[in-house]
């Protein structure tokens, strides 16, 4: 008996997408992951702020997860001793990054990520947030810190002149479309 026989093929490519973040403390964007702080001058009880803006790059294909860490400083200073820090979170559009403003009085706004209102932490020691901030994929929106930091009021006159070195970390991760890791 005679037959016809026939038959469909079909390719498919596949790519995997891309999870990046970037930091922004002067009004361009980086992935270099450095921050710079510039607290000269300060004294006892002297508060300095300033925000610091992350969001995924341009071309991240999937939202993440952020949360912030403090690595404390290695055989503390006497002056990091001295140094206490707070910080609050908010979701911002990407054109409100221009008019974002930290307050070096009273309480910024936002959701404390670490300290709380009435909690500063010690610089010295290590720091972990609690909580964990969205940014959405393909540089969606942005997440502002607001960095406070103050010299106690009890900082002794031998800290006059000392300086020390702090690193915050943003562990970033990936969301599935779904919203988890």
């Amino acid at each position: 008996m005679a037959s016809w026989t026939d038959a469909e093929r079909i390719t498919a490519d596949f790519s995997a997408g891309s999870f990046a973040i970037e930091v922004s403390v002067n009004n361009q964007w980086s992935s270099a992951s450095e921050m710079t702080f510039s607290s000269a001058g300060m004294f006892p009880g002297t508060v300095t702020a300033a925000p610091v803006f992350v969001r995924t790059t341009p071309d991240s294909t999937t939202a993440g997860s952020l949360r912030l860490a403090g690595n404390g400083v290695s055989g503390a200073s006497s002056v990091a001793n001295q140094l206490l820090y707070r910080v609050t979170a908010s979701t911002i559009t990407p054109a409100q990054v221009q008019s974002f403003t930290c307050p070096n009085t009273g309480t910024p706004s936002g959701t404390f990520v670490l300290g709380s209102a009435a909690e500063w932490v010690a610089l010295a020691e290590s720091q972990s947030a609690d909580v964990s901030q969205r940014v959405n994929a393909a540089a969606g929106n942005v997440v502002a810190y607001c960095f406070q930091i103050r010299l106690s009021q009890s900082a002794p006159s031998s800290v006059q002149g000392l300086s020390t070195t702090h690193t915050w970390v943003w562990n970033a991760e990936s969301l599935s479309e779904t919203g988890t890791p």
